[in-house]
């Protein structure tokens, strides 16, 4: 059984080792496709003996965010996968692993033949240092999506700018798609608030209306349901859920419910001085 890892990547330098690593248990050969980096990315995707196909875009062309519609990158890298007519195609996001990946050969292998795609567990990982247990106090940071698939010649991608799902869109022409909770990926990407903010802010400036995240606003779905504008309220929210929690746990000291400096550090996107302590500068 061959498996074909695909990936699109773009100044990930600083996070791509781990999900070549990760791929280099289950696949047999990676495709991937540099879209503009200007890091140091390029040269650790040729070095890495997972990666059998990298197709680069030139920085030069453009360094705008979402240059080149998504739906084009997916149609090239289905094309690619043409080249490798692998069993299996295994899609990760550049900051994503794969948990049960020792195990993963095992559950393809038994999975029956009129299964085309399968949905699985996407779990976001949080290490944010400040808000420690937003996750799971806030909501439980999990999704379920398709990026596993077997090949077939002529699969076709959405056609939306961004946020198109990474199973093809006629894949159910092959076979049914299934749910398989015995394979999980794991996302590194969005373990803080102030990264969580930062792509909201991203998405919000390419698709003010949420038309091409199916209506659904950007604040809601990354900030456990509170709106760009409501950012108080949610750390508030938290606040209290925190201290309902703190309160169980006699050995540590329940958090104070008002906001404290690096509550205004998020609210303002600025540092205080008083490097991020817990003097209360604003109150609810």
């Amino acid at each position: 059984m061959k498996i074909l890892g695909l990936m699109m990547v773009r100044n990930g330098a600083d996070r791509i080792a781990r999900t070549l690593d990760a791929m280099q248990g289950f696949c047999d050969e990676a495709y991937v496709i540099d879209d503009r980096s200007a890091d140091l990315t390029l040269p650790l995707l040729l070095r890495h003996p997972v990666v059998t196909n990298v197709f680069q875009v030139h920085p030069a062309i453009s360094q705008q965010d979402w240059f080149f519609p998504e739906s084009m990158s997916l149609n090239l890298l289905y094309r690619m996968a043409d080249f490798s007519v692998p069993d299996w195609v295994i899609f990760l996001d550049d900051d994503q692993i794969v948990e049960s990946r020792d195990h993963l050969r095992g559950i393809l292998s038994g999975v029956p033949s009129s299964v085309a795609g399968l949905l699985t567990p996407v779990v976001s990982t949080w290490s944010d240092p400040d808000y420690p247990l937003m996750v799971p106090l806030m909501g439980k940071a999990m999704t379920l999506q398709g990026n596993i698939w077997r090949y077939y010649p002529g699969l076709e991608s959405g056609s939306k700018p961004l946020h198109n799902g990474h199973l093809p869109v006629n894949i159910e022409r092959f076979g049914r798609i299934e749910r398989i909770d015995s394979i999980t990926f794991i996302h590194h990407g969005w373990n803080t608030l102030r990264k969580r903010i930062a792509k909201v802010d991203l998405y919000q400036s390419l698709d003010p209306d949420g038309k091409y995240n199916f209506g659904v606003p950007y604040d809601q779905g990354l900030l456990f349901g509170y709106g760009r504008g409501a950012l108080k309220a949610l750390l508030q929210e938290y606040r209290r859920r925190f201290a309902q929690h703190d309160a169980k746990l006699p050995r540590m000291e329940p958090e104070s419910m008002r906001l404290c400096s690096r509550d205004c550090q998020v609210l303002t996107g600025r540092k205080s001085r008083s490097g991020g302590r817990w003097t209360p500068l604003c109150t609810s």
